[in-house]
């Protein structure tokens, strides 16, 4: 049995340019790589600048693209770390405010046990005068208390004076 074998063909690849032109205009970069020449339409419509005396005025440097955004990335980097450190504050402060809040209830939790405890010594004191004062309204328990205690004793008869309220 045979295989078949497929034929590759493999195409040259057209010569690529090594080096690519970035071309910065304001916001825009542009990047030429060469392979076509595109005029670039700028959809606003800028007033033309007029150029100062050229005789008397010193050449200005050319910036290239590189050093460009090395002074933006200077400039963002301060920026990022300020905006970090202002994050870094402000969570501090709302878990420092958090952190308070627990606190104060913790303290009111504190203070509601305090409260329960002593309602439960009062509502155990309430009880026993409770029990106290039914034991003492019993009629033997007063009489005993009043001999006992206070020398009490029954009237004789020539202590009880009578009145008529007939007439």
């Amino acid at each position: 049995m045979q295989t078949a074998q497929k034929q590759l063909k493999y195409y040259k690849k057209p010569d690529l340019p090594k080096k690519r032109t970035v071309k910065i205009d304001g916001n825009v970069a542009y990047i030429d790589s060469g392979f076509a020449k595109k005029k670039v339409v700028q959809t606003k419509t800028a007033a033309p600048k007029k150029k100062a005396a050229t005789s008397a005025a010193k050449p200005k440097k050319k910036t290239t693209a590189a050093a460009k955004p090395a002074k933006k990335q200077v400039k963002r980097g301060k920026g990022a770390v300020i905006s970090t450190l202002a994050l870094c504050f402000v969570a501090f402060c709302a878990l420092a405010l958090l952190i308070s809040r627990y606190a104060a209830v913790y303290a009111i939790g504190a203070q509601n046990n305090e409260l329960e405890n002593s309602i439960a010594q009062t509502q155990a004191e309430i009880e026993a005068l409770q029990v106290d004062m039914e034991l003492r309204d019993d009629i033997e328990y007063i009489k005993n208390t009043a001999r006992d205690e206070l020398k009490m004793t029954y009237p004789t008869q020539d202590q009880k004076v009578t009145i008529d309220l007939s007439s």
